[in-house]
């Protein structure tokens, strides 16, 4: 498709002692158009958190979406009654965000280094936006600035591919390809993961159509699982107190993302 196609190579493909945040950022700024969204997880996720969080919160809650993306989840929230804000690393992501919840709040910004008010009712982030975070010492930084966030009493929900469940013997770890092809655009994601399964490398390429040129973008960028007990112990170090564990492979009833996330939720006493 490719071969006879003239098409500008853009190669942002960093070392491992480049910045996480570029990474992330990079990768969602050249995926942003032709992001994935699925109407059917997020109202899935919006059912949990409705049973777990939002129906204890008072109405017109401040509420925060960690790694809000296009804001499909800020739109919905926001229509429910909420008062909701949209944190994103990524700059085009975020034009989407404001394009689709024209309403909404934004903020772009990296949850590890973040200060926000402390006025929120509840913080909820999903898609695994925790796996971009490498060390257990900056995922503690990262629920650290979560717990300050929030005030008295304020919950805390989101999901996180757990790392050791990958060295079962019993569940093998394979390397997985993903992709879309459209008329104006391919993109291409290949995850290779450690023996242990507790990480990834993942090479994402696209492919758009721009003025009548192919051009290419390259990202490499890794995600790491953690054990529940090393998030738990994360949490609690920063003061919080477990509500529920649920595990999305067992317990939800339609596991469309086929995956071992585990859903977290948490409270600030």
């Amino acid at each position: 498709m490719f071969e006879n196609s003239r098409y500008n190579n853009t190669q942002l493909m960093y070392s491992a002692n480049s910045s996480l945040a570029e990474n992330s950022r990079s990768l969602y700024n050249n995926w942003a158009f032709a992001y994935p969204v699925s109407k059917e997880g997020i109202e899935l996720w919006l059912d949990f958190m409705q049973e777990h969080i939002f129906k204890h919160l008072p109405k017109e809650a401040y509420l925060l979406d960690i790694g809000c993306g296009k804001g499909e989840i800020v739109k919905s929230l926001i229509e429910k009654g909420y008062q909701v804000t949209g944190l994103d690393i990524s700059e085009e992501m975020l034009n989407y965000a404001r394009e689709n919840v024209p309403n909404g709040q934004f903020i772009r910004d990296d949850i590890r280094f973040c200060k926000l008010p402390s006025n929120f009712d509840a913080i909820v982030s999903s898609n695994n936006v925790f796996s971009y975070i490498l060390t257990l010492e900056d995922l503690t930084k990262a629920f650290q600035n979560v717990y300050s966030a929030l005030g008295k009493n304020g919950w805390f929900g989101f999901d996180l591919s757990e790392g050791e469940r990958a060295s079962d013997p019993s569940n093998s770890v394979e390397d997985e390809f993903i992709g879309e092809i459209a008329d104006d655009y391919v993109w291409l994601q290949h995850s290779s993961h450690s023996p242990d399964g507790k990480s990834c490398q993942v090479k994402h390429v696209t492919f758009r159509l721009l003025n009548g040129n192919w051009e290419r973008s390259d990202v490499n960028f890794a995600q790491r699982g953690y054990s529940r007990s090393e998030v738990e112990s994360a949490l609690e170090k920063v003061g919080f107190e477990k509500v529920t564990i649920y595990d999305l492979a067992k317990d939800f009833p339609i596991n469309i993302l086929k995956d071992s996330r585990i859903i977290y939720v948490f409270r600030k006493p």
